[in-house]
């Protein structure tokens, strides 16, 4: 699944964890505890099992949004679209086992008229948002 480059907000995020696969992998894909690692969120809870089509929803400050899983390639990939307050998004996380740890990539789109008013005011948001998701990844996988 590809980003849309020619969204408002585009961001791309790459980090090594000195942590297992494994641990990072269930960290990221077990939804319902990202409350207990993502200090900002403070809903999230997986619709069923984690599979292609599954939706879950989460909440952070007063935004509600609503994801579907496009993609999942166990212990390598999972990707998801989102739909919330004016905004659509697309988001991405790749998982590389590597000497000592693990590689993550991650990338995101943002398109809708909410995107493009923070895009006009805070043009690396993307970016921004994205590394503080991968600082707050890495700190719980590290921890363990």
């Amino acid at each position: 699944m590809h980003i849309d480059q020619s969204a408002p907000l585009v961001g791309h995020g790459d980090i090594f964890i000195h942590a297992s696969l494994n641990t990072v992998w269930h960290l990221q894909t077990t939804i319902n505890y990202w409350t207990v690692w993502q200090h900002a969120i403070s809903e999230a809870q997986l619709d069923g099992k984690l599979a292609v089509g599954t939706l879950f929803y989460w909440r952070m400050a007063l935004v509600s949004t609503t994801s579907r899983i496009d993609e999942l390639e166990t212990w390598r990939r999972i990707g998801w679209t989102s739909d919330s307050m004016g905004m659509h998004s697309i988001h991405n996380w790749e998982f590389e086992k590597r000497e000592g740890g693990t590689r993550v990539k991650t990338e995101e789109s943002i398109s809708g008229w909410v995107a493009q008013t923070i895009g006009f005011l805070l043009p690396s948001y993307a970016e921004a948002a994205l590394d503080r998701s991968l600082q707050m990844l890495k700190q719980a996988a590290e921890r363990r």
